[in-house]
């Protein structure tokens, strides 16, 4: 016999799961001048209006951290009224329709400039994924990641989202019942930290004179409570135990 596990599987991945089929057409008219955001700083050098009107731009892509805040800047060029529309797909399931996803869209003026600072989301899936910028003559909805537009240019940038810098705080915080007078309180550990303090006490107490403990996971059972009391917790992260 050999030291083997049994097989698992199938399970099913496809190359390109973004819809680019409707974005190709040769009426460009209204380019994408300028895209920066992060390290993305994208200039089409004054190239003339391209034959194709999708483009993707996946060479270096942008590293950004989560709860790290980045200016976006979209410029394009056109000779009529148009506008710019710009999605993120946070979630890295290959499409732009979750609600988060539509970044917004830009002034329909002449060689219009869309500016925004976007903080990228603490739930944004890690690993890379892809950010579409696209231009029309006309008004930019957020329904129109994939719609053959007949105009304009779109392009794909691919973005490398990061776990977050420094020591974040805990997030998504809960309690669960476990008895009468007993409660299981919980958060989210996106630092890896080891060590957490706690502290809690009547609804409404002034923080800073509650009970304090300490829990080395992201759940913790708090005992000798109230029947029917109502309680307030705090929880900071401590990613380095020399700061206890």
């Amino acid at each position: 016999s050999t030291d083997s596990s049994s097989w698992v599987g199938p399970f099913n991945f496809i190359t390109n799961p973004y819809c680019t089929s409707n974005l190709n057409y040769s009426n460009c008219n209204t380019e994408i001048d300028t895209v920066k955001f992060g390290a993305l700083n994208y200039y089409d050098q004054n190239e003339p209006c391209p034959a194709n009107s999708y483009h993707t731009m996946f060479s270096n892509p942008s590293d950004l951290a989560k709860l790290s805040t980045f200016e976006l800047r979209v410029r394009i060029k056109s000779t009529s009224y148009a506008s710019t529309g710009i999605w993120i797909d946070w979630n890295g399931d290959g499409d732009f329709t979750d609600t988060d996803e539509w970044i917004g869209t830009g002034v329909r003026t002449y060689g219009s400039l869309f500016s925004t600072n976007i903080t990228i989301p603490i739930t944004a899936k890690s690993g890379k994924t892809l950010m579409r910028v696209r231009t029309r003559n006309g008004t930019m909805y957020n329904s129109y990641s994939c719609n053959n537009l007949g105009n304009g240019e779109t392009m794909d940038f691919l973005l490398d989202i990061k776990e977050p810098n420094g020591c974040v705080p805990p997030f998504e915080l809960g309690a669960n019942f476990n008895s009468f007078t007993s409660s299981n309180i919980s958060w989210g550990n996106y630092s890896n930290a080891p060590l957490f303090e706690i502290e809690y006490d009547t609804t409404g107490y002034t923080f800073g004179t509650g009970t304090t403990l300490y829990s080395t996971d992201s759940t913790e059972l708090i005992s000798g409570l109230a029947q029917n009391g109502y309680y307030d917790y705090y929880v900071r992260a401590i990613c380095d135990t020399a700061d206890t």
